[in-house]
């Protein structure tokens, strides 16, 4: 079984090199795009690395 490796909205941001409040907006579906893939716990975002890497390449325009 795969371990789940879960980050925060911190980690997700510095991986992708992108700012906090981008990863916060792209956590809501938009028009025409989808979410980035997330977990809530309580009130607090996490993400899996590899998820999120194959959702950005899957989704690229």
């Amino acid at each position: 079984m795969n371990e789940l490796r879960l980050v925060d909205v911190q980690a997700i941001a510095q991986l992708l090199n992108v700012s906090v409040s981008w990863v916060y907006q792209n956590v809501r579906p938009r028009q025409g795009k989808k979410a980035l893939p997330h977990i809530r716990v309580g009130k607090y975002l996490r993400f899996d690395p590899e998820q999120v890497l194959r959702f950005i390449t899957k989704n690229q325009s």
